[in-house]
């Protein structure tokens, strides 16, 4: 839900995709959380390497160790 909100005011997949993560993160849960619901989504190379670039900029950004 939190990353069809991200529609709203992004266009790039990724831009929502980290608008919703920042979220998830922001309303208390955790990263391994975060994560665990990224995976249920799909298994596929894309996929994971779509969500290893999001926890990467997250932790630039200080949001993950």
């Amino acid at each position: 839900l939190l990353h069809e909100l991200g529609h709203q005011f992004y266009k790039t997949e990724h831009k929502t995709d980290l608008f919703a993560l920042k979220r998830f993160l922001d309303e208390g849960f955790n990263a391994s959380e975060a994560f665990n619901a990224l995976n249920i989504l799909h298994k596929s190379p894309q996929a994971q390497d779509r969500i290893k670039k999001l926890f990467e900029q997250l932790k630039l950004n200080g949001y993950v160790g």
